[in-house]
């Protein structure tokens, strides 16, 4: 049987999957994303992404440029972001919550030739001392993006990639040394919904998201932006800063599927006396991230009657490779392997170990980056085709599931 990979055709544009032919017009009048007080239908975004290209074009982005996308999540990221694939350049996303210092290196790094960011980022930065950024566009300000975009038309022809070429980049937290660019391919996110968004989860078109962690991350590109998107369900882009506010948007938009982490779902338990978080919308609560607590796990599930399916994920594989599952979850694990993945626990030797023996997490799979930009030694170092180790300690119990242990 042919790999997810295979069965695309070798000339594949991701965003072209996503705005083009049949699908595009079946969800044509869908919603896509909240935000704010407005919505934005599938056309709607479909008609942004390609005025977009139009203007990157115009600015002087070409293909395989990179432009780099600082922003918070917002529409203005989700026309970027498409809209550089569109025309088979890469968007960069660059996470908040970066220092100004690892900003600096990222956009050197990256060599983008255009910074999407807002008027506030661009007075931290300033002076940008990349030599190959050539432009900047603000998302506020005196010409904000939007409005050039309604000055636009649409570029209509979008560019004919490979499956197998570099579609966008990903950049590490940079925890232990300067953060390391992750390049994934065209196919890469039909792998991760395929597998992850549609097999283990069973997204559907009537599903609306909600994401605590921000499109910058693999995990909240994934939640918000691409995986919605593949089954014409909606998300909400939001930029709550604290509990209050998440509970406030999810009484307000009713998303049906809550994308947590452990902290996250800690302060929201830490605020139910005074203001608990109306549940009735949600089918479904994932975390990730960070390993979950078991007395979070069982103070949620006493309080609001709903499971948390915990799992684990890389930027390297762009999203959750081990997962548990909704009538099946066991506190304090991971859970077991998503469909397409082979996971095991492995000695240093790569001989798997037997269940409750602790060693090395290796995972194969076909969303395994291309590799690290500019990072050849350290790409060797990690990769063995489509195996790596992630560097994390675990173990299997005899039921299956994988257990995080340092």
């Amino acid at each position: 049987m042919k790999s997810i990979s295979e069965q695309l055709p070798s000339i594949f544009n991701i965003a072209a999957y996503f705005f083009e032919g049949h699908q595009a017009e079946k969800y044509s009048e869908r919603v896509a994303f909240y935000h704010r007080d407005q919505t934005y239908t599938y056309a709607q975004v479909s008609s942004s992404v390609k005025r977009t290209a139009r203007l990157l074009s115009e600015v002087g982005l070409e293909r395989e440029n990179r432009l780099a996308i600082l922003l918070p999540d917002t529409p203005e990221f989700v026309f970027a972001f498409w809209g550089t694939i569109w025309l088979g350049a890469v968007p960069v996303p660059i996470n908040n919550a970066c220092s100004c210092d690892d900003i600096q290196y990222i956009l050197q790094d990256s060599r983008a030739r255009i910074l999407l960011t807002t008027r506030e980022w661009q007075e931290k930065l300033a002076p940008i001392e990349s030599p190959f950024l050539k432009h900047v566009l603000l998302s506020d300000g005196e010409n904000p993006f939007l409005s050039l975009l309604n000055q636009q038309d649409e570029q209509l022809v979008f560019a004919e990639t490979s499956r197998d070429e570099p579609a966008f980049w990903l950049y590490t937290s940079g925890s232990t040394g300067r953060p390391k660019g992750v390049v994934h391919l065209h196919q890469s996110i039909v792998i991760s919904v395929e597998y992850y968004g549609k097999a283990t989860l069973g997204l559907h078109k009537d599903d609306i998201t909600y994401s605590v962690a921000n499109m910058a991350f693999a995990y909240g590109l994934g939640n918000s932006l691409y995986m919605p998107m593949a089954v014409g369900g909606a998300a909400v882009l939001s930029n709550a800063n604290n509990a209050f506010e998440i509970i406030s948007d999810i009484e307000r938009y009713r998303p049906t599927v809550l994308f947590g982490i452990p902290s996250v779902y800690a302060s929201l338990l830490a605020v139910h006396e005074i203001s608990p978080l109306d549940v009735s919308s949600l089918r479904l609560c994932v975390s990730a991230a960070e390993q979950l607590p078991k007395s979070i796990w069982h103070k949620w599930l006493k309080t609001y009657n709903h499971e948390i399916c915990e799992g684990i994920g890389t930027t390297e594989f762009l999203h959750i490779f081990l997962s548990n599952r909704l009538g099946g979850c066991k506190p304090g694990s991971s859970g077991y392997p998503v469909p397409g993945y082979d996971v095991q626990v492995v000695d240093d030797n790569g001989v798997p170990c037997n269940p409750g023996e602790i060693c090395n997490l290796q995972v194969s799979g076909e969303s395994l980056m291309l590799g690290y930009w500019n990072r050849l030694q350290e790409t060797r170092k990690a990769i063995y085709g489509q195996t790596m180790r992630t560097g994390d300690k675990y173990m299997r119990d005899a039921d299956g599931y994988f257990k995080f242990m340092g």
